[in-house]
């Protein structure tokens, strides 16, 4: 709304009241309390995280070439780098975390 001059969340505001929409703020004590469904998709990601970073001391090629690259094995399990070898994560990878 350049031609009010009004900044991103003023006219969010402003379109609202003009339609008689309430504007519904983040942390107010009256913001509906959702359930944190996505818990379990975390709980997986970092399931799926260590499963790839497993697999990189099993493949010397792949890990020879992250020192190649300069890479330390304390910069490597720092950043939490890992290996996906071809067509396996999903053979075993899948297979690995549905038995968990």
């Amino acid at each position: 709304m350049e031609y009010e001059h009004l900044e991103y969340p003023e006219a969010i505001e402003a379109l609202a009241r003009t339609i008689g929409v309430p504007v519904p703020r983040e942390g107010a004590e009256d913001a509906p309390k959702r359930p944190r469904k996505d818990k379990n998709l975390y709980t997986l990601l970092e399931e799926a995280a260590v499963w790839f970073q497993a697999q990189l001391p099993q493949n010397p090629d792949a890990l020879g070439y992250l020192q190649r690259r300069g890479l330390s094995k304390d910069v490597i399990k720092r950043f939490g780098l890992g290996f996906a070898p071809p067509n396996s994560f999903f053979r075993a990878g899948i297979g690995a975390l549905r038995g968990r």
